[in-house]
């Protein structure tokens, strides 16, 4: 499993030097040459000293060795001091025997107290070595959270008790129109009159009450363009000291201006789709009702609660006409991003409607397609009105023609027989012409 902290971690370890062959080495022989320098010390006061104090020097080699070289040179020196001091000056001398209680204590003495300043050197050496190991990580920490300070997409600050910036990053600066070091130490009012009396207030309260504020919405005018209003979404939390003592306020401060513009352009259609006396509804790319306006809730009778998230099926029921098709009409649309059809919908009593649709593709600022836009019209009573206009100007057609047969032919019961079939086929009236025929 990835785990970016125990990698990070590991790759601070690897930045932290480490000593080189060369270097252990040295440490040894530096740890040799230290007993030969007690021993040829020891050898030059042996004639004062005697039989006393045989391991002293070598204790004070022990403890250099061990506080600059480690626990491994200090245990060489441990020993070959021993073996050195147990041959010269420990009687019986020149030999490794060792007779008597003094030699004895002396020996346990200087093992002892060779364990001790081991230990103690050793305890001392490893805290420094920790000590500058954390100093790194943490400098390597602070340099990072610098690099995200100054490189953040958001604008971010600090500010002490009296509301002088303590830190400040480059966006948040550019919005005041100047440069960071300009910022530093001096008052909100001094660099940004115009923002001062909306921040104030609010950094003195958080201030006072020791209580973050998260998500609160700010409106105001930039210094370098008083004429243009920006929207901030801003958060400002406490910053106190051990004690609960209050040193300032971290502030973050987003910028959602185009946001804000963006729903404001969206309410706006939003509102200019709901005037419009046709149906409208969009559908997202997977078929899903997004959108339904109130003529479109007039128009089928289902509320925007029942129809959102509704396919065009499950909403209209329809069924095509003129031989045409789903696929065929995706293809249409995806072709040329529009699509005009007339289809027979149910409303949600089941009343039938002859519906004709435009639809047409909508796309993002990339150019990617996001939904579809359907605009519905009810023309049943327009076709209607269509058809009995068509049979109207039928019957007026047979009437004409009836008038010119009467008029112009040799044998009126015939051309009246054969009118009457035709009529009687396209307008169904033998009731009619049977009264005028058997007259």
């Amino acid at each position: 499993m990835f785990c970016p902290t125990r990698e990070l971690h590991q790759d601070r370890e690897t930045t932290i030097a480490k000593p080189p062959e060369w270097g252990r080495l040295w440490r040894y022989c530096v740890a040799l040459l230290s007993v030969a320098a007690a021993g040829i010390l020891r050898g030059m006061l042996d004639p004062g000293l005697g039989n006393h104090l045989p391991f002293g020097l070598l204790l004070l080699a022990v403890a250099l060795v061990a506080w600059w070289g480690g626990s491994g040179p200090a245990l060489v020196t441990v020993i070959a001091g021993y073996l050195t001091t147990a041959y010269f000056f420990i009687p019986p001398r020149h030999a490794f025997a060792i007779s008597g209680l003094s030699g004895w204590v002396n020996t346990l003495i200087y093992f002892a107290l060779s364990g001790g300043l081991m230990w103690a050197a050793t305890t001392r050496r490893t805290a420094q070595r920790h000590g500058k190991e954390s100093e790194q990580i943490a400098l390597q920490l602070l340099s990072e959270l610098q690099a995200l300070y100054d490189q953040a997409p958001i604008g971010l600050c600090f500010t002490d008790v009296n509301h002088r910036y303590i830190k400040i990053n480059e966006q948040l600066a550019a919005v005041n129109g100047r440069p960071v070091a300009d910022h530093i130490g001096h008052a909100i009012g001094e660099i940004a009159p115009e923002l001062a009396g909306t921040l104030q207030p609010l950094l003195q309260q958080i201030i006072a009450r020791g209580e973050p504020i998260n998500q609160i919405e700010l409106r105001c005018r930039l210094p370098r363009d008083s004429r243009c209003e920006r929207y901030w979404l801003g958060s400002f939390h406490p910053v106190k000291d051990e004690e609960g003592t209050s040193l300032g306020v971290n502030t973050t401060m987003l910028d959602i201006t185009e946001r804000k513009r963006t729903e404001a352009a969206l309410q706006f259609k939003a509102y200019a789709l709901a005037q419009i006396s046709e149906a409208v509804a969009a559908f997202d790319m997977n078929g899903r009702l997004t959108y339904w306006n109130p003529a479109a809730r007039q128009m089928y009778g289902y509320t925007e609660q029942e129809a959102m998230g509704r396919t065009a099926e499950e909403l209209f029921q329809y069924r095509w006409l003129g031989g045409q098709n789903l696929p065929m009409a995706m293809a249409a649309l995806f072709k040329t991003g529009f699509w005009r059809s007339e289809n027979i919908h149910k409303r949600k009593c089941g009343e039938e409607l002859l519906v004709e649709s435009s639809t047409s593709l909508l796309r993002d600022e990339r150019g990617e397609i996001t939904s579809y836009l359907s605009v519905l019209r009810n023309i049943t009573e327009r076709r209607r009105t269509e058809e009995a206009i068509a049979r109207h100007g039928q019957r007026v057609e047979l009437l004409s023609q009836t008038a010119a047969h009467l008029l112009l032919g040799d044998d009126p019961p015939a051309v009246i027989e054969t009118i009457f079939q035709k009529l009687q086929e396209q307008v169904q009236v033998d009731v009619y012409f049977n009264f005028l025929v058997k007259d």
